[in-house]
């Protein structure tokens, strides 16, 4: 059984800070508010905004893919998705590291992921390539990869 576990400590950090963020900035809007100077208020809409895009996908991604035989299977805390490595059809690097496995179905399905700009495309590194390694060796089919950068 070959595992990637795709939550690294970075992804944690940030999430934590952006939490923390999200309080200062809303207790500076609230006294922005009552001083009636607005700045720190459309600072803090500002932020919530990117903070809501990063944590939706920070939950909504899986932070373990388990290949065991001719299926892939995604977990995170306690939830399971289990997909036929066959059925992978595309695998796409999206905004904030995050990766979408599309199934032929059209059924998507997010990982957390590793790449940046410096990279090159077949760096070992990236958690797309791993992926594609490790779906290519258990559903014996090539999988096309978006990458973002």
């Amino acid at each position: 059984m070959d595992v990637i576990e795709t939550l690294g400590k970075k992804k944690i950090r940030v999430k934590n800070t952006l939490i923390v963020l999200l309080a200062l900035l809303a207790c500076m809007g609230a006294y922005g508010v009552t001083i009636k100077d607005y700045l720190f208020l459309y600072l803090g809409l500002i932020h919530l905004g990117f903070s809501i895009e990063y944590l939706y996908g920070f939950y909504r991604a899986h932070e373990t893919a388990k290949f065991s035989g001719p299926e892939m299977i995604l977990s995170k805390k306690g939830k399971e998705a289990r997909v036929a490595c066959a059925s992978v059809a595309r695998l796409r690097e999206e905004r904030n590291n995050f990766i979408s496995i599309v199934t032929e179905d059209g059924k998507k399905l997010y990982v957390h992921g590793e790449f940046d700009r410096k990279m090159p495309h077949d760096a070992r590194g990236r958690t797309v390539n791993e992926l594609r390694d490790l779906i290519k060796k258990h559903g014996k089919k090539s999988v096309e990869i978006d990458y973002r950068y």
